[in-house]
């Protein structure tokens, strides 16, 4: 039996390549962080990385995940509270 790896879905390949970029920043942000090929080593350079991501980079993230995905989050929660709720009055 091969193991094969699970496919994402193509509608939510850009949010989980952001969702990559920023547990690369709470690396990079960590007084613990591995070296990465690529990423900034000294603090100084880091602090430069890290603000220019979060003005540069994480906009365009939070504007993707609040126009697109909260919405659904929000609907989803809401559709979910309401079937506990009734679960809970039929059980009691």
């Amino acid at each position: 039996m091969t193991n094969k790896p699970l496919r994402r879905h193509p509608s939510l390949v850009p949010i989980s390549q952001m969702h990559h970029d920023v547990l690369l920043l709470a690396q990079l942000l960590s007084p613990k962080m591995p070296i990465y090929k690529g990423l900034p080593q000294s603090k100084a350079e880091r602090k430069d990385y890290a603000i220019s991501f979060l003005i540069i980079g994480l906009n365009p993230i939070l504007k993707t995940t609040n126009t697109n995905y909260l919405p659904i989050l929000v609907v989803t929660t809401l559709k979910l509270i309401n079937y506990l709720k009734r679960f809970q009055k039929n059980k009691s």
